[in-house]
């Protein structure tokens, strides 16, 4: 006759009267969970976890009660007791884990949901989330841990977040972008979003970045690349400060490219943006035109 896993486990054969009684225990345990009377559950367990000991079950269950109980550490030991005895609970672990997490987070305690939402990770590392990965994402991004930060908030946009969850995660992404010096990716991520998700602070952010953006290509020499990215912000009108240095960065890309009636006609697009005619932008694009006219007659004369 062969015995049940956890008999065998257990070092020990179990009589019928007495594995009887320790599944009684287990259902009263379990209804004593549903009905968040911890205290009596743990009783119960503690009594079966003491005649079997083969049984992943019992530690399985003291798991859940301690983690329920904000007991994370106590929990955990009760969880790998169990695993230790039957890994193929490990799924049933990591949902405990995650609901554990939202639950923290509902209730405003986020150190506890930031150590449950990390222990199921642990367990399995493609685990999805959800709107956890932003709670992790923001505890990494206010103790610096930027790339750990950016791949939680990579992954909540890809867990099917609403609208506004996206948005949150997609501004939060953009900076950690910069904050690696990843202009690139910051404005792909917040350009994406802007197909989707019209709000006034992405569309802000997304002209200011490209706006960076622009004037790192303009050092680099990727003029077609300014004109491209400065031109989404004359486009959108957004951040309205910056559209006249818009006009001005695609004044430049023209310029440095010889290409100076083009030049000249995006520099005249800032003076009469600004027509009171003060401020360094206006004097510089009055220059630049002076100086693009002059070569633009010597190339003809010649």
């Amino acid at each position: 006759m062969l015995l049940p896993l956890f008999l065998l486990l257990s070092g020990t054969v179990l009589s019928p009267g007495c594995r009887s009684k320790i599944e009684e225990r287990l259902a009263t345990a379990r209804t004593l969970i549903d009905e968040e009377r911890y205290n009596e559950a743990i009783f119960e367990l503690r009594e079966c976890l003491a005649q079997s000991k083969g049984d992943a079950r019992p530690p399985f269950l003291l798991g859940v009660v301690y983690a329920r109980q904000g007991k994370l550490e106590r929990a955990g030991t009760f969880f790998r007791q169990a695993l230790e005895i039957d890994s193929l609970l490990t799924p049933s672990v990591v949902n405990e884990w995650v609901q554990r997490g939202t639950v923290f987070v509902a209730r405003g305690q986020n150190d506890r949901a930031v150590a449950a939402f990390e222990r199921a990770l642990v367990l399995d590392p493609h685990v999805d989330l959800g709107d956890g990965f932003c709670v992790l994402g923001e505890r990494y991004f206010g103790e610096r841990r930027i790339e750990e930060a950016a791949g939680m908030f990579e992954r909540a946009i890809g867990s099917g977040l609403d609208a506004e969850g996206e948005l949150d995660a997609r501004l939060r992404l953009a900076q950690c972008y910069e904050a690696l010096d990843d202009l690139e990716a910051a404005f792909a991520c917040l350009d994406e979003g802007s197909r989707t998700i019209s709000d006034p602070e992405l569309l802000w952010e997304r002209g200011r970045v490209a706006y960076e953006l622009s004037q790192q290509c303009l050092r680099g020499g990727y003029y077609e690349r300014v004109r491209s990215l400065a031109g989404s912000v004359i486009k959108s009108g957004m951040p309205e400060v910056l559209v006249d240095d818009a006009y001005f960065a695609v004044g430049e890309s023209y310029f440095l490219q010889g290409e100076y009636r083009d030049a000249i006609a995006a520099y005249e697009k800032v003076l009469r943006l600004n027509p009171i005619g003060s401020g360094s932008l206006v004097e510089d694009a009055r220059r630049r035109i002076e100086l693009a006219r002059a070569l633009d007659r010597g190339r003809s004369e010649s």
